[in-house]
Formats: C-alpha cells, structure tokens, sequence
C-alpha cells in the first residue's frame, strides 16, 4: 500500500467521492442482513413452541437464542454502522473511501457470521434428536 502523498496544487486535493458502486454493494449488504434479522423474528418463536414439546434439556446456545432472539437487531450494527459512515461522508480521500468500504464488508461477514451461529443453535436439538433415534 503506498503512502497517500499530499497534492502539489490546490486544484487537486486528493479527495474522491465515493464510487457509486461501494454504496450500492454496502447498501445491499445491508438490507440483506436486515431481510435475515425480520426472519429470525419470524422463525425462532416457531422453533421456542416446538423445542417446547420435546420436554427435554436444550443446549446452552440454543437457550440463548431462544431467550434473546428479539434483541439481535444489535447484530445490524457491525454492517450498518460502516455503511452509514461511508454515505455520511461521501467525499473523503480515496484511500479512506477504500478503508470504511473494508469496514462494511467486514461488518458483514461478522454478521453472518453471527447469523449462521443462530443457526447452528436452533438446529443443535434437532441434530441430538437424530443420534437418538
């Protein structure tokens, strides 16, 4: 990576809005992850009647999804968080504009990676009940 070398001329400063691509990739990435947030509002509660009647012992990590799924609109943050700082400032250096792009993308995947945890746990009963039978 090459330093960033301050302009000559005050013509040219360096600065670069953002690409109209970053945005829109970020805004996706954003909306994507909310699309799986108002699903998880929708399918865990069906999942807390079923684990119900199994009347057994839930692993820890399903307990606490089920306890707490309403409350992971948190796991929006690390995504929108970055995307609202590369639209707020559209205008940065080019070098900047590249970082807060970084940091979307890795918001992202921290959140899907959260998202697929969620998974895993809601599955982990009925993966147990398989070995049984």
């Amino acid at each position: 990576m090459t330093p960033l070398i301050p302009p000559e001329s005050d013509e040219d400063d360096g600065r670069r809005p953002v690409e109209e691509w970053m945005i829109v990739v970020a805004g996706g990435l954003v909306l994507a992850c909310g699309a799986v947030y108002a699903m998880v509002l929708r399918v865990v509660p069906t999942f807390v009647e079923l684990f119900a009647g199994f009347g057994g012992e839930l692993p820890w990590l399903t307990q606490f999804v089920l306890t707490y799924h309403k409350y992971q609109l948190v796991l929006l943050v690390p995504v929108s968080v970055p995307f609202l700082v590369l639209v707020r400032n559209p205008i940065d250096y080019e070098a900047n504009n590249r970082r807060r792009f970084r940091y979307v993308l890795v918001g992202f995947a921290t959140t899907l990676m959260l998202y697929s945890l969620n998974l895993v746990a809601i599955y982990l009963p009925v993966f147990r009940l398989g070995t049984v039978i």
